[in-house]
């Protein structure tokens, strides 16, 4: 049964590090109301919200977590967004 209860606290910890990641992209996006979210594992996933003329943009790649909000295209240059996506998200 101890397996068990492993699996319980990974879960349990995703689910916290997914409810943080969330919640410092919400702090991040101009219109966080707006925000479309798939995809989400980890501090990983996409999104689509909307920009300051109101419409939307369409799903972007993001990497979101206490320490760093980045989203493709927008905060962080393409080559390094790469390499962090494929440092953080695989």
């Amino acid at each position: 049964s101890n397996n068990r209860s492993t699996e319980k606290t990974d879960q349990i910890k995703e689910i916290e590090q997914q409810t943080q990641s969330r919640m410092a992209l919400h702090g991040y996006l101009k219109d966080p109301s707006s925000a479309e979210i798939r995809n989400h594992k980890g501090n990983c996933g996409e999104v689509n919200s909307k920009n300051s003329f109101g419409g939307y943009v369409g799903f972007r790649r993001f990497i979101a977590s206490s320490a760093i909000v980045a989203v493709e295209g927008e905060n962080m240059n393409a080559d390094e967004f790469q390499k962090a996506w494929e440092t953080v998200c695989q």
